[in-house]
């Protein structure tokens, strides 16, 4: 799997419809920590925690399904 792009990131940043209407359907951890103007170190204790969005491992890689890090956004609103 490639290394996502500025590209990629932009269209996270600047995208009006939800993500699953981006080309992106899985995110790394540097992605998503970029769309959520967050630190990597942050979505790391989310995961260790359990208080993160749900997370896919392939093999040594983490990612996140598009899907699941809107449900878990959605559960964040006040």
């Amino acid at each position: 799997m490639s290394k996502q792009t500025p590209d990629d990131i932009a269209c996270l940043n600047t995208c009006k419809e939800p993500m699953n209407h981006c080309h992106r359907k899985l995110l790394s951890t540097e992605a998503l920590a970029e769309y959520l103007d967050v630190a990597l170190s942050t979505l790391r204790q989310y995961r260790l925690d359990g208080k993160g969005p749900t997370y896919i491992k392939i093999g040594h890689l983490v990612r996140y399904r598009v899907e699941d890090v809107e449900e878990w956004l959605a559960t964040k609103k006040h």
